[in-house]
């Protein structure tokens, strides 16, 4: 110990001798064994069945193991995109409703959403139900109208004679109208965006991997503006100006913030969200 001393400039070799059956012995295994579990535990390197306890120990870290078991992929609960949330929740309102159901729809404007639902029924007796479903579909507050037949159709009528002007863009959800075929160069627009996308995902996969969180916020935001337009066209929609409120109309809450305040810290969750979000 006394070669290794300050401004020491001579190269320095040092060997540590520990003979078996020794408290310094045991002291290694019991060290490597804690190295080990942090490892597993905490920064998921290697198997939990490379990491050997003794006596009760062991029956904890089998009851540890458990609890840290990765979830099975084939069991996760399928995502619905943002934007065809409204879809989901018009399909699950006709099944409730069956035929007190008259029609649904999803108006945009000025970067907000509402969908508007026209009902056959009392409006007080149907708001709760409509809302209940609501929640399950968005997991969140989403502004609803409703309406009964009689107000609906004087709406109609007024809108009809021109005494009623209507902005921004309406989008049938039920009954839903045939989807009609794309031109071919929407439909070349939309290849080369989703090419766009997945690039700019695997480069954001490859930063995240390497400990890069900072470098893949970039790439992240330029997919998320891709899918974002992708997602338009897909609607039969014209390509939006790419503001905060239509990245609220077309994503959840989380990555709308994402694009406005980039934090590090939610690159990996933004990353599975658009993967999942993402299909091929």
């Amino acid at each position: 110990a006394r070669v290794w001393r300050k401004h020491q400039e001579r190269q320095v070799t040092v060997v540590n001798l520990v003979s078996e059956k020794t408290i310094e012995h045991r002291m290694i295994e019991t060290l490597a064994n804690k190295q080990g579990l942090a490892d597993a535990v905490l920064d998921r390197i290697g198997e939990f069945s490379d990491v050997k306890m003794k006596g009760s120990g062991q029956k904890f870290f089998e009851r540890l193991e458990q609890l840290m078991e990765k979830p099975d992929a084939g069991k996760r609960p399928k995502v619905v995109p943002v934007t065809e949330q409204p879809l989901a929740f018009a399909e699950k309102l006709a099944a409730e409703l069956g035929d007190t159901l008259l029609g649904c729809e999803e108006r945009t404007a000025n970067g907000q959403s509402k969908i508007v639902i026209t009902v056959d029924g009392n409006v007080t007796q149907l708001k709760e139900r409509i809302e209940s479903i609501s929640r399950k579909i968005f997991g969140e507050t989403r502004a609803i109208e409703i309406l009964d037949r009689q107000t609906a159709e004087t709406l109609a009528r007024l809108i009809e004679s021109g005494l009623l002007q209507t902005t921004g863009q309406t989008r049938p959800l039920y009954p839903a109208l045939q989807k009609q075929e794309l031109p071919n160069a929407v439909k070349a627009r939309m290849k080369k965006l989703k090419i766009e996308t997945d690039r700019n995902l695997a480069m954001a996969q490859l930063l995240v991997e390497n400990q890069f969180p900072d470098g893949a916020i970039p790439p992240l935001q330029e997919a998320v503006r891709k899918q974002t337009l992708f997602q338009a066209l897909e609607k039969g929609l014209p390509e939006p100006e790419l503001t905060s409120e239509v990245y609220e109309v077309y994503w959840d809450e989380k990555t709308a913030s994402f694009m406005k305040t980039p934090k590090k810290e939610i690159v990996s969750d933004i990353l599975k969200f658009l993967q999942t979000a993402n299909p091929d």
